[in-house]
């Protein structure tokens, strides 16, 4: 698959499996390549003014692995606490293995189409109404850092 392919396929699944999306557009696509980790980055950011928000969601490619990370924030700010890291939300929420929800299949024998619909159907069994509020601007949610041992 070729880049554009990708940012379409994500594009796709996104609003197919969480249909709210739909009312965001897209702000802007970028790949991101470290060459020394031999990965790459594929970046979709969108934006809903009618609900005030911004989403960015990334397809994180390591060797032969791939996962997910997305964030929802309030746009135009820079304070920590206007931004909600999916991964975060979800432990919040005490739910179990968090991050073998946000990884994708290494099966290579499947399209990169099964992995993100896989991964949709694990994401949305575990998330609550309240996420779409937030998607919706309706809500939001302050999640205090989490300093692990290092308090």
């Amino acid at each position: 698959m070729n880049d554009e392919e990708i940012y379409d396929l994500l594009l796709k699944k996104l609003t197919e499996n969480i249909p709210i999306m739909q009312n965001y557009e897209v702000k802007k696509k970028s790949k991101e390549i470290d060459k020394k980790a031999y990965n790459s980055c594929y970046k979709v950011e969108l934006i809903s003014a009618s609900f005030g928000r911004y989403f960015l969601m990334s397809l994180i490619k390591y060797c032969n692995h791939m996962s997910v990370f997305m964030c929802v924030c309030k746009p135009n700010t820079n304070k920590y606490s206007d931004y909600l890291f999916v991964d975060t939300y979800l432990r919040h929420l005490k739910i179990d293995d968090v991050n073998k929800i946000m990884v994708l299949s290494n099966n290579p024998n499947e399209t990169l189409d099964v992995k993100l619909q896989d991964f949709f159907s694990r994401f949305l069994t575990v998330v609550d109404e309240f996420f779409f509020e937030i998607l919706k601007g309706k809500e939001w949610i302050e999640i205090p850092f989490d300093w692990g041992p290092y308090k």
